[in-house]
C-alpha cells in the first residue's frame, strides 16, 4: 500500500505542475505550503486506514493460527459433512441407474416368458 501511496503524491505532484503550468500563475509559498500539508494529512488518514485494515487481517490470521481443539475439531466435522453429502449425492445418482436398470431387465423377463 506504500506504493500506492507514493504514486498517489508522485500524481498530486504532477497535477500541481500541470496546474500552475496551465494557469500561469505563480502561486505564493503560503498556498504551496498549505495543499502540501492538506495533501501530507489526506495521505496519513488513507495510511492509518491501510495499517487498521492490516492489523485488522494479522488478527484473523493469528484467530485461525490458534483455534482450539474444539473449533478444529467443528471445522473437521464441516469438512466430514461435506464429502459425505457429496459421496451421498453420487450413490443416490448411481442407485437411480441402476434402479432404471433393474426395471428394464425385469420388463425384458417379463415380456419373454409371456411370449412362451
Amino acid at each position: 500500500m506504500e506504493v500506492a501511496a507514493y504514486k498517489t503524491v508522485i500524481a498530486m505532484k504532477d497535477f500541481i505542475d500541470n496546474v500552475l503550468i496551465k494557469l500561469k500563475r505563480k502561486y505564493s509559498k503560503d498556498e504551496l505550503v498549505a495543499h502540501l500539508f492538506r495533501t501530507k494529512k489526506e495521505l496519513e488518514l488513507e495510511l492509518g486506514k491501510v495499517r487498521s485494515e492490516r492489523d485488522e487481517a494479522l488478527y484473523e490470521l493469528d484467530r485461525i493460527k490458534n483455534l482450539t481443539q474444539k473449533e478444529k475439531s467443528v471445522l473437521g466435522a464441516r469438512e466430514h459433512y461435506k464429502k459425505m453429502k457429496a459421496e451421498i449425492l453420487a450413490l443416490k445418482k448411481e442407485n437411480k441407474k441402476l434402479t432404471l436398470e433393474n426395471s428394464n431387465l425385469f420388463l425384458k423377463v417379463v415380456r419373454s416368458n409371456q411370449q412362451k
